[in-house]
């Protein structure tokens, strides 16, 4: 693999955004059949959250970019399609749609959603227009912590520091209970996860530096293949269990970064899934992680106007059109909308290089 590019890493992301996909659509399927309720499936946010610690630190190895550049090209990769998913959703519920989860709107809420903050809707919890958009809040944050730390210019130290910050924010949630709900928020255990993932990267960028990986490309593989069934194995022991909350961050996130790890061996031992098709679905899994709800829930509502679609055959038909209705629309938004909004980052990131070129700390 070459600059950092990882492509099993890729494919996971898409394979993630898929499995959230069908933690969604079981709740949709239920008009059309009484199925079994895997509740596993939301381990796909939890598989984010490592990849984005892992990706973050080894992408970013040199230390060597503006803090204030990278929080704008973070800022321009989340938010523009988060806006326009938010949108799509409100014009929906104008239409007479009415989106799972979105009974009640009013403008304040739409103003708060697109600032990540959460409203309390009838039903008491606490929640953003487009409910997905509380991993995000997570994602910015631990953006945030880490562009803090690029003064430091080392991975390792950058690591010690969101480390120690992020058990400061837990420690927080341990001896004040009331904090309010904003600052609570993000004394959540599963901010860990993303501490998992930038591990993975210090102990991949050692590896690499002393030129050794694991050894030999049998042992990779080997040690590649057992991460893998061994994260596989516990995820799987949770299927009809409830996900998680305060142990989040253990049963899921450490079969999580299991799974990212084996994949990742399994990379260095030349098993991969490679080329343009593996990085397009890895492009497109933010797409896909956004829109399918509306997408889904479109095709599932489409299906039971029209067709006499019932059994367990009938919704097995409908979860397949409806997953690989939304894997082709995020393909579609991420080639005409998303990739369009990146590539106007970039050119405007260059632009203010000059301005807010990075001090030399030190000097």
């Amino acid at each position: 693999m070459a600059d950092n590019v990882f492509f099993n890493v890729q494919v996971l992301r898409a394979v993630a955004a898929a499995i959230v996909a069908y933690y969604h659509l079981q709740a949709m399927l239920a008009g059309v059949h009484d199925i079994v309720d895997v509740h596993f499936a939301a381990i796909g946010v939890d598989i984010f959250f490592v990849i984005s610690g892992f990706v973050m630190f080894i992408s970013n190895e040199k230390m060597d970019k503006s803090p204030v550049l990278f929080m704008i090209l973070r800022i321009l990769r989340i938010v523009p399609l988060y806006w326009i998913a938010t949108f799509v959703l409100v014009a929906f519920y104008f239409v007479g749609f009415r989106p799972n989860g979105l009974m009640i709107f009013d403008f304040g809420m739409l103003i708060k959603s697109l600032f990540f903050i959460q409203s309390e809707f009838e039903n008491g919890r606490h929640d953003l227009i487009l409910s997905l958009g509380w991993t995000l809040i997570y994602e910015l944050f631990f953006y945030f912590v880490f562009s803090l730390t690029f003064f430091l210019r080392s991975p390792l130290k950058s690591f010690v520091a969101v480390s120690v910050i992020f058990a400061a924010c837990l420690m927080a949630g341990v001896l004040f209970p009331n904090l309010p709900r904003g600052v609570a928020y993000f004394t959540n255990p599963i901010i860990v996860e993303f501490l998992f993932g930038a591990a993975l990267a210090l102990v991949v960028m050692a590896w690499r530096d002393r030129g050794v990986v694991l050894g030999g490309r049998a042992a990779r593989a080997s040690a590649g293949a057992i991460l893998l069934a061994l994260g596989l194995v516990l995820v799987i022991e949770w299927v009809f269990d409830a996900v998680p909350t305060t142990s989040r961050a253990i049963v899921w996130g450490v079969p999580a970064l299991m799974i990212v790890a084996g994949l990742v061996c399994l990379e260095y031992a030349r098993y991969a899934l490679r080329g343009r098709g593996a990085l397009l679905l890895g492009a497109a899994s933010y797409a896909l992680y956004l829109f399918h709800p509306v997408i889904m829930q479109g095709v599932v509502k489409l299906f039971v106007w029209f067709t006499p679609v019932s059994g367990s055959a009938g919704a097995l038909l409908v979860a397949v059109a409806a997953l690989a209705a939304a894997g082709l629309g995020a393909v579609i938004i991420h080639l005409t909308v998303e990739t369009p909004i990146l590539e106007a980052g970039r050119r405007l990131t260059r632009r203010m290089g000059t301005f807010l070129a990075r001090p030399r700390y030190g000097v």
